[in-house]
């Protein structure tokens, strides 16, 4: 008998089949555990700030930093679509399913984080609690559950579990997926941690009664620019699509007579690179030079990793910035890219070793069959608000001035950032 492990994660949804269970009747999810409640952080409206932020290991964000930009040149294709993916969404997903596994497969999938088993462990919980504010300027929230399947003949071992949905900070539950309860359930819960933005589509969360197990991660992320653009400003003008169409769309527009910038100066890629505030986090837009396209930036090796790090030569001057408004969805499947990061033996029904789950040595296996996630972003003159789930179905040279322009009216990468860690990661190619 055969069993897949699938992952979900902006969401994560980790999913356990097996090609045969028994199914009872429907029945409502069951809370069976819960870790410690902990105290939403934010800013109170005299400026008092709620709850203290969770300082991380030394090397931990840089870790994160580099496992997120070999995660975006693996994943983000040359293509003349808009893109976007959440490198967070992806650690959580892939941390937890580490915490699950035994042997080489718990070795490939912490080489692909980069990090050793201990910071694992003992960070991501962190990094959960501090991606957890809500107050009047902005809202991040990132929530994960376990849903057992009441109906799934494997024996799971309970104990495990719940102490895995400990370690990163994870509700338990269970319910009859052979139900079409469940699936209501699930996207209740979804709507519920991603401020209704996702989790309402038709079928988005049908659960295969084969399925044994669902590991869900949520993120979603509503925040302020520090200095809101004026809308008086909002003007018309035209995007060069990747595809050499053109768009008139509405760019907000701003100027910032001392702002810093940077550049990066590789062979056969170039950029500039620009960032700007919001309340609990910031927007990184990298403009490729005239004549380049964003996958020239990810082409290159080097140029992503010293663009994240902040490792690019910084410069102060005149910035000037014109920013399309836009909003989409987009949708990326991530088995190939966590392959080609080394992950091999979690796909491979014969080698996968999800065993730490499970509560007899001789249980019959458990592996990934499939990873997806589904993004939602949208900027206007106020701020961003982004969302998205991930299904694992289980440079140089110096400026020659000290302005830039960020006259985004063509092809561009982007970065949201916040607490250590890059929270979404697009490319916009296409203004629709």
């Amino acid at each position: 008998m055969k069993h897949i492990l699938r992952i979900l994660s902006l969401f994560l949804v980790m999913i356990l089949t097996a090609a045969c269970t028994s199914a009872p009747e429907a029945a409502g999810a069951t809370l069976l555990a819960a870790p410690k409640k902990t105290e939403v952080r934010g800013m109170k409206k005299t400026g008092a700030s709620v709850g203290e932020r969770q300082q991380y290991r030394e090397g931990f964000t840089d870790a994160l930093t580099a496992f997120s930009a070999r995660a975006v040149r693996a994943a983000l294709r040359e293509d003349t679509e808009n893109a976007l993916i959440s490198p967070a969404s992806l650690y959580f997903a892939l941390a937890a399913l580490s915490g699950g596994a035994e042997g080489e497969t718990k070795a490939e999938l912490l080489s692909a984080l980069g990090m050793a088993e201990g910071m694992t462990a003992a960070e991501t919980a962190k990094l959960g609690y501090n991606l957890n504010i809500e107050d009047q300027m902005g809202e991040i929230r990132s929530a994960g559950s376990f849903w057992l399947n009441s109906g799934f003949s494997l024996s799971l071992d309970a104990e495990a579990v719940k102490r895995l949905a400990e370690t990163y900070r994870m509700d338990v539950y269970e319910s009859d997926f052979a139900s079409k309860k469940a699936a209501k359930q699930i996207g209740a819960w979804v709507q519920d941690k991603t401020g209704g933005k996702l989790g309402n589509g038709e079928g988005e969360f049908s659960a295969d009664p084969e399925t044994a197990l669902m590991l869900l991660h949520t993120l979603y992320y509503r925040d302020e620019w520090h200095d809101r653009f004026n809308k008086d400003k909002t003007a018309a003008d035209t995007f060069t699509n990747a595809d050499g169409s053109k768009t008139e769309c509405d760019f907000m527009n701003t100027t910032y007579s001392v702002h810093t910038f940077s550049r990066y100066e590789g062979e056969g890629a170039s950029c500039t690179i620009s960032s700007l505030s919001l309340k609990h986090g910031s927007m990184m837009f990298i403009l490729p030079d005239e004549g380049l396209t964003p996958y020239d930036i990810l082409r290159d090796e080097n140029a992503l990793d010293a663009i994240l790090s902040g490792s690019t030569e910084s410069y102060a001057g005149e910035v000037v910035w014109q920013i399309p408004k836009f909003s989409y969805a987009a949708e990326t499947e991530l088995s190939d890219a966590l392959k080609a990061m080394g992950v091999q033996q979690a796909f491979d029904m014969e080698n996968a070793d999800f065993s730490a789950l499970l509560k007899a040595e001789n249980e019959m296996p458990l592996w990934v069959g499939g990873v997806k996630q589904n993004m939602r972003i949208g900027i206007d003159e106020n701020g961003v608000e982004a969302a998205g789930y991930t299904r694992i179905d289980y440079a140089g040279c110096p400026m020659p001035t000290d302005r830039a322009d960020m006259i985004l009216t063509r092809p561009f990468l982007y970065a949201i950032r916040s607490e250590g860690s890059v929270l979404f990661f697009g490319i916009l190619n296409t203004m629709k």
